[in-house]
C-alpha cells in the first residue's frame, strides 16, 4: 500500500523501497519533437509528487518511444502515467499495451487536462478519487 509521507503510519515508502513512477508525454519524431520543448504537465506532476513523497518516490520522465523503451529496459515500474491527447492517443495506447505485456504488475494511468482514469489497479484509483 502506498501512503503519503505525512500519514501517521507511513513514510511514503512501499515495502521499504521507493515508488518507481514512469511519466510519459509522448510525441512523434520529426524535425522538432514538439512545439513545446518542455513537458509541462508531467513536469508539474513530478514536482508535486516529489514534494509530497520526498525520497519515497523515483520519477522517470520520457518524451519519445526510444526513451520509453530504454526506461523499460532499465527498470521495473510500479506506476506509469501517460499524458493522453488526440495527437498521441494511438502511440500512448500501443506503448501502454507493450508495458502491460512486459511489466504486468505496473499500474497504468492515462490523463489529460480533462480527466485522469486509472485503467488498472484499485489503490491508485481510490487514492485519486479521494482527492
Amino acid at each position: 500500500m502506498w501512503e503519503r509521507p505525512d500519514s501517521p503510519h507511513g513514510d511514503g515508502m512501499m515495502s521499504g523501497r521507493k515508488i518507481r513512477l514512469l511519466l510519459a508525454d509522448l510525441t512523434y519524431l520529426r524535425s522538432s519533437p514538439s512545439p513545446i520543448p518542455v513537458p509541462f504537465a508531467i513536469g508539474k506532476l513530478a514536482m508535486k509528487l516529489m514534494q509530497d513523497f520526498g525520497d519515497g518516490i523515483e520519477v522517470t520522465m520520457v518524451r519519445t518511444p526510444r526513451q520509453f523503451y530504454a526506461a523499460l529496459d532499465a527498470q521495473q515500474f510500479d506506476i506509469a502515467g501517460f499524458s493522453h491527447y488526440l495527437w498521441n492517443a494511438r502511440m500512448s495506447t500501443l506503448l501502454a499495451e507493450h508495458l502491460t505485456s512486459t511489466q504486468p504488475d505496473c499500474v497504468i494511468v492515462f490523463g489529460s487536462w480533462a480527466r485522469g482514469v486509472a485503467l488498472r489497479g484499485d489503490p491508485l484509483h481510490r487514492a485519486a478519487a479521494a482527492h
